[in-house]
């Protein structure tokens, strides 16, 4: 018979005794180092911080998302790039880069996808993104500049590059396989794309070897999406 019983969550922290001479502790202890070794190598460096504030990366493209998605980009040799603003979870410090920051940025297993969008779906897409814009969250962008006009919710002036996007013309598009799973309304803003790919490469991945490939890197250019009430 239980008479009475009581229970509690206790805080794991320093006040706990440890036994530094067991086999559970040691092995603990040696992978710790292991990984501080890895996270404290420096894979590149940045000319200027490029900040990730809450309150602007969801209605605006900031110069960390450019800078992502032009990484993808080239990486997938696609023609534009697109991700959503929360796959990015802090900013990039001014000079050396380590393994660790860029963990801490970019702490999602999200892989490199490509995928092929004639030039009249990339428009209804970014007009779904027009439509939707303070009621869903943001994107980033790499490769493409449009206008946004808030008033009838559409986007115009778009432009791939520095052409004129085409209704007709095939397109290249490189994003995250969050998107592609259909999260983050990736099931509409890719309802009709074709020749999806799967790198397999996680995007930190593909942030540290073109970190590694372009040396010191610079801030790019913010105002890809511009704006009219």
């Amino acid at each position: 018979e239980i008479i009475a019983y009581h229970g509690a969550l206790r805080m794991m922290d320093h006040s706990i005794p440890l036994n530094q001479e067991s086999p559970v502790f040691r092995l603990i202890s040696a992978f710790e180092e292991r990984i501080k070794t890895s996270t404290s190598q420096i894979i590149g460096r940045t000319e200027v911080e490029m900040p990730y504030q809450e309150n602007l990366k969801h209605r605006q493209d900031l110069p960390l998302g450019t800078f992502v998605c032009e990484a993808l980009r080239e990486f997938g040799r696609a023609d534009l790039a697109i991700i959503n603003s929360g796959a990015i979870r802090d900013r990039l410090p001014a000079g050396n880069i380590t393994m660790g920051t860029i963990y801490t940025t970019f702490p999602f297993d999200n892989t490199v996808m490509t995928l092929k969008l004639k030039g009249s779906d990339i428009q209804s897409m970014l007009d779904y993104i027009a439509g939707k814009y303070g009621k869903i969250s943001g994107f980033q962008y790499g490769g493409l500049r449009f206008q946004m006009n808030l008033a009838s919710g559409t986007a115009s002036d778009v432009r791939v590059g520095e052409q004129p996007l085409e209704a007709g013309k095939e397109y290249k598009l490189a994003t995250i396989s969050y998107l592609t799973d259909g999260n983050q309304h990736g099931n509409i803003l890719f309802k009709n794309a074709y020749d999806l790919f799967d790198s397999g490469f996680f995007v930190r991945d593909v942030i540290m070897e073109y970190m590694r490939n372009h040396g010191s890197i610079k801030s790019p250019p913010a105002g890809l999406i511009r704006f009219s009430p």
